[in-house]
Order: C-alpha cells, then sequence, then structure tokens
C-alpha cells in the first residue's frame, strides 16, 4: 500500500509526461486543432454520464464522496456545446468526424472502471486530464486564442484558466481515497495516460495524411 506522499507522486509522474505530449501537439496548425476539439467533443460528451454511474455507486453512507462527485457533475455540465460551438466557429460540426479507436477505448474504459471497481478508480482518469489541463493549458490557451479567436477557444480557456481550482481539489480527493480503492485508481490513471497520449499520435497523423490528400 502506497503513502500519500509516493500515490501524489505517480500521479504528477503521469501528469508530467501527458502534459509535455499535449505541449508538442501542433496547436498552430488549424487541421489538427480541429481534429483535438472533435476527439475532445466524443469523449467529453460522456463526462457527466460517467459522473453519474460513479455517484451510483457510492454508498448512501459515505457522503463526502457523494457531495464531491455532485459537485464536479454541476461543475462539467455542457462542457461539451463548448466543443461544439468552437468547431462551429471554425465552420465545422461534430458529425463531420468520427471517435479515433483509442477515443472510444477511453470511453469504454471509464464505464468499465466505474461499473466493476471502486467508484473512487475515476479519478485516475479525472485527475489525470484536470492535472494535463492545469499545467499545460494555460500555456497553449493564449496561443489558440491568438491564433483561432475567442469563440473558437471556448473550451480550452474554460479548462485552462477559469477551472484551475479543479486540480489542487480532485488532488484532496485522492488523498482521503481508501486504501482498497488506489490500485484501481492508479490503474485507470495508467490506462488513461497511454490512451489520450495515443489520441494525441492518431490525431498528429491524421492531419499529416489530411494534409498529403
Amino acid at each position: 500500500m502506497k503513502n500519500n506522499a509516493e500515490f501524489k507522486a505517480i500521479f504528477m509522474k503521469s501528469i508530467e509526461e501527458g502534459t509535455q505530449q499535449l505541449l508538442q501537439y501542433p496547436w498552430d496548425d488549424r487541421e489538427a486543432y480541429k481534429q483535438w476539439l472533435a476527439q475532445t467533443y466524443f469523449f467529453v460528451r460522456h463526462t457527466t454520464r460517467i459522473l453519474c454511474v460513479v455517484g451510483g455507486r457510492i454508498p448512501p453512507t459515505d457522503r463526502v464522496s457523494f457531495d464531491g462527485i455532485s459537485h464536479h457533475l454541476k461543475e462539467e455540465k455542457n462542457h461539451d456545446i463548448l466543443l461544439v460551438n468552437d468547431l462551429k466557429e471554425l465552420g465545422h460540426t461534430p458529425e463531420e468526424f468520427k471517435p479515433y479507436t483509442y477515443t472510444s477505448l477511453l470511453v469504454q474504459n471509464q464505464y468499465y472502471w466505474a461499473q466493476n471497481h471502486h467508484p473512487s478508480s475515476h479519478l485516475g482518469y479525472a485527475v489525470f486530464l484536470e492535472g494535463i489541463a492545469c499545467f499545460g493549458g494555460p500555456k497553449i490557451a493564449p496561443r489558440v486564442k491568438d491564433l483561432y479567436g475567442k469563440k473558437a477557444s471556448t473550451f480550452i480557456h474554460t479548462h485552462a484558466i477559469v477551472d484551475q481550482d479543479h486540480f489542487p481539489d480532485n488532488m484532496k480527493m485522492l488523498e482521503n481515497t481508501p486504501p482498497e480503492a488506489r490500485e484501481a485508481i492508479l490503474g485507470n490513471l495508467e490506462q488513461a495516460q497511454k490512451l489520450y497520449c495515443e489520441i494525441l499520435n492518431e490525431m498528429r497523423s491524421m492531419t499529416k495524411k489530411s494534409k498529403a490528400a
């Protein structure tokens, strides 16, 4: 069983690696940005639904965890609409794109963890994404706004600038997770990092193919 310091260190290493991948993404390429918006939409539209599954599995006696999920649910409501609007501003709709295999796996994996393991296992995925948004987002958001305009960068602005408190809040939740949940949390963290980075790689590849066509 890992203590809090070891537990948090694993997360920070994973988040640092994911942040570097995010920063290296070709944000100045319009096609790459469109791909990022679309693939992000395909998994973000499931966020509130996954949180509902997680909340439903928290025992009635654990009011603190349930209240945390309820608060997170309210915070994440309609964030997928921001992505739809950003794409619309660029002249596109989500229907013009298809989720990549790794995008679908990322979503399906979250339902699996939520339904078959400790409900806190969801934190492996949530804290990773909030972490890379917290550390990478402030460097990316101004670039995207300058390149594509304020109306085409609402999602990344919200997560990189407005929602900076989400990551420290989630780290506090991690510290309060029971020992029996931590193996599942770390398992989800490892898989979420791997799948998300594969999505970034595939988006780069699709952008190159689009330009070569």
